[in-house]
């Protein structure tokens, strides 16, 4: 960033690298804000861990091959997903090039909490309610498919049993 940039780039590791919780990201900005970024995250953020540390570290240096097996492994569970919901009949899903989430919806099933209650109930399955998203997504279940194949085809026979 140049010093009269008025832009900051904010991120974290955790989609990307798959260390949600560790709450580690960075900053990028130009240096005449480098003291106010500073203060901010004195006050906000004590420390982070040195593990999380060292394994930012590791991801930044070595992590390219893992990013393309896990991107694979998304996309061959997305399609996987496809398949099985399609082959079900009563599933509506679109599939989605950005995420590892199939959000959902099921004929019948208008009431997303109830469907996910049952779902968790019925099939010990853990979905999210699309209301939690907003209320255009009223009606909708979210699924996350980044798990492994074996995990997700159990998880996928549990569902079809209850529907």
């Amino acid at each position: 960033a140049k010093p009269d940039d008025q832009i900051l780039i904010v991120n974290s590791f955790s989609k990307t690298w798959a260390m949600t919780g560790w709450r580690l990201g960075w900053i990028v900005g130009p240096e005449t804000a480098e003291e106010k970024i500073r203060d901010v995250a004195i006050y906000n953020n004590l420390c982070p861990q040195p593990f999380t540390q060292r394994g930012a570290i590791a991801a930044l240096d070595q992590g390219e091959d893992f990013i393309k097996s896990q991107i694979n492994l998304w996309r061959s569970n997305r399609d996987l997903i496809k398949a099985r919901f399609d082959s079900m009949g009563r599933i509506q899903y679109t599939p989605s090039d950005s995420t590892f989430y199939a959000f959902f919806r099921v004929d019948g099933e208008d009431d997303c909490i109830a469907l996910c209650k049952r779902l968790v109930d019925e099939a010990q399955v853990l979905l999210s309610p699309g209301c939690a998203f907003g209320e255009d997504a009223r009606g909708y279940a979210r699924m996350c498919f980044a798990v492994s194949e074996e995990r997700l085809l159990e998880a996928l026979d549990r569902i079809e049993k209850v529907l």
